[in-house]
């Protein structure tokens, strides 16, 4: 499988973001830190907590 067809949930931006990066891979950044704490590309989306990604999930996954 292509690296572009993984999906990298991280919450070090040392650790995660960059690594995942590197090798390619599509990734989410999970951060309660204000979006520009460290400066980060526009490319790497940030989300203060995992439970903000349920508004990726289609509707019919949802619980409540």
């Amino acid at each position: 499988m292509a690296p572009t067809r993984c999906l990298h949930l991280g919450d070090s931006w040392q650790a995660d973001v960059q690594g995942a990066r590197a090798a390619g891979l599509t990734l989410l950044w999970i951060s309660p830190q204000p979006a520009d704490t460290p400066p980060r590309p526009a490319t790497v989306p940030r989300y203060p907590t995992v439970r903000d990604l349920l508004q990726l999930l289609p509707p019919y996954t949802r619980t409540s």
